[in-house]
């Protein structure tokens, strides 16, 4: 017998069995969304309070050493310690990060000009640009992490990143609810039949 609360609803054992088994497939998918968002937000955030920074690259420009889609996980150098050949994230105003090769430097006054380019580039970045007083070098690469990452931070991924594990929890505790039935010492009340 699988069990009295399926035979008080009514339920064929054969439904009660294909209903549990969805229930724990509901339970399971939760539990491992859960655990893959925080992971991943957990990438990204915790080596924040490390010291480094975190970056997810889009553009295709670096594949060889940092595929599109990659996360950055880099550290901050001062400008005067940023060498030709080395591998910097730029981050202009009201444009995505890039991480592009140095291919020249000089210095303007106070200011440390570089000249960049992505090494799947034929030719270097059209203007230079003015390194701030800190620079992130890449030190560790994550392949296709900073996708995630990306679409998170879109309205369609905020959305899902909030709704989809509360409607999984929501519709996980209401098959627990719909699956509990009357307990064994609750009396059932029927129409037309009065207790003294």
């Amino acid at each position: 017998m699988l069990s009295t609360k399926a035979s008080q609803r009514g339920d064929t054992p054969a439904t009660a069995l294909v209903v549990g088994l969805l229930s724990r497939l509901l339970y399971a998918g939760l539990i491992l969304g859960l655990i893959a968002i925080s992971a991943a937000l957990a990438v990204a955030v915790v080596p924040r309070f490390l010291g480094y920074g975190t970056v997810a690259i889009n553009g295709g420009s670096m594949e060889q050493s940092i595929p599109a889609g990659s996360l950055i996980i880099a550290r901050w150098v001062p400008d005067e310690q940023v060498q030709v050949d080395q591998v910097i994230v730029a981050k202009e105003p009201g444009r995505s990060a890039i991480a592009h090769r140095v291919v020249s430097l000089q210095m303007d006054g106070g200011n440390v000009l570089v000249q960049t380019k992505g090494d799947a580039n034929q030719t270097p970045d059209p203007k230079p640009y003015v390194l701030p007083p800190r620079v992130l070098t890449p030190e560790h690469v994550i392949p296709y992490l900073g996708y995630l990452l990306l679409f998170l931070k879109t309205p369609l991924g905020l959305t899902f990143l909030v709704t989809l594990p509360a409607t999984l929890l929501c519709l996980h505790l209401l098959r627990r609810i719909w699956s509990a039935g009357p307990s064994a010492d609750e009396p059932a009340l029927r129409g037309g039949e009065h207790t003294a």
